[in-house]
């Protein structure tokens, strides 16, 4: 059996002594798992998360773990290894389609949104787009948000807060007393018109209270049902996103 493609490169890790183990995002095919026999020093560069390559897996049964041969189309860690925040943001949601996808299942609107993803680290913005990728993760796993309408009136205008039950959002005035108990919704969430923020002083905020939104139903429906720990890279980039919200 042989498939082949475009995909982003998820994770590589060391299997034995000479070969990689590696996992990639492919185009058609979803999460693709594979053995790299004795990559040469250019070959283990080719296989940095976030990199886009063209690919070929082969395997003599489909649930067989398989070889992979790959030639390197773009370097987008590279773009981003002088930038400490965004690189952790890219493996980021690398880390997370390694861990949560299933194998051989296509996820092409996953892919498009990683690929829409690295073009956006490069702005001002990149924080708020790593959030609006993780709510839509959670939508391409069968757990979207319905952040457009109050769950209690229906309106659209004025969204607050997000109940942590249902993933609903709900308006500032039919929240009411019960204000406490939910999530706040961050405005570039809710209000798809509204101006952008334009410093850090507005951006980091609404990023950290979008990724406390995205976090709690990432835990509720992936972390907690599969027992699995956060993904290294998004504690990395929580803690260096809260050091600069403090300097701002």
């Amino acid at each position: 059996m042989q498939i082949h493609g475009d995909a982003i490169v998820l994770s590589a890790k060391k299997h034995g002594e000479n070969n990689l183990i590696v996992t990639l995002l492919a185009a058609g095919h979803g999460r693709v798992r594979g053995l790299v026999r004795r990559p040469t020093g250019s070959q283990q560069g080719l296989f940095q998360a976030g990199n886009t390559i063209a690919f070929t897996w082969q395997a003599r049964l489909a649930e067989h773990l398989g070889h992979i041969r790959a030639e390197l189309k773009t370097p987008i860690a590279a773009r981003f290894m002088s930038r400490p925040e965004r690189l952790l943001a890219l493996q980021t949601a690398c880390e997370w389609s390694a861990l949560a996808l299933p194998e051989q299942q296509a996820h092409d609107d996953l892919y498009t949104a990683s690929l829409e993803l690295w073009e956006r680290l490069g702005d001002d913005y990149w924080a708020l787009s790593t959030v609006a990728w993780e709510i839509r993760f959670l939508q391409c796993l069968g757990f979207g948000l319905d952040l457009r309408h109050c769950a209690l009136t229906g309106a659209n205008d004025n969204l607050a807060y997000v109940s942590p039950r249902t993933g609903r959002a709900v308006s500032a005035e039919a929240a009411a007393e019960w204000a406490d108990r939910l999530l706040p919704l961050p405005r570039f969430l809710s209000e798809g018109d509204a101006p952008l923020p334009v410093n850090d002083n507005q951006i980091l905020p609404q990023a950290m209270a979008g990724f406390r939104l995205s976090g709690h139903f990432l835990y509720q429906h992936i972390l907690k049902n599969q027992h699995k720990d956060w993904p290294t890279a998004r504690q990395l980039l929580l803690r260096r996103l809260q050091l600069l919200q403090t300097a701002a």
